[in-house]
């Protein structure tokens, strides 16, 4: 949010972990979310839902290092879901 604040403009992408009551701050600020699961696509797309609006995402896929990311076997069932919500942007 910060650099909002600064002025700047450009694409944002949160690619960390990020809290529930943080969805609305990242919106409000049209930051792009990194979603690695089905739960943290739907807690966003809630937020969305309540405040009426769209929001870009990321689907970040597990691709070795075991560090973020949904396992690719499990890949498909959230690129699905995101793609047919008309709050989440696949970016």
């Amino acid at each position: 949010a910060t650099l909002r604040s600064y002025g700047i403009k450009k694409p944002v992408l949160i690619f960390g972990t990020f809290s529930p009551d943080q969805i609305a701050d990242i919106i409000h600020n049209n930051l792009e979310i990194t979603v690695s699961s089905l739960i943290k696509a739907k807690q966003v797309e809630d937020v969305c839902k309540l405040l009426n609006t769209t929001c870009k995402v990321h689907i970040k896929v597990e691709t070795g290092l075991n560090r973020v990311g949904i396992r690719a076997s499990n890949a498909w069932e959230l690129i699905e879901y995101v793609y047919k919500s008309s709050e989440l942007v696949l970016n």
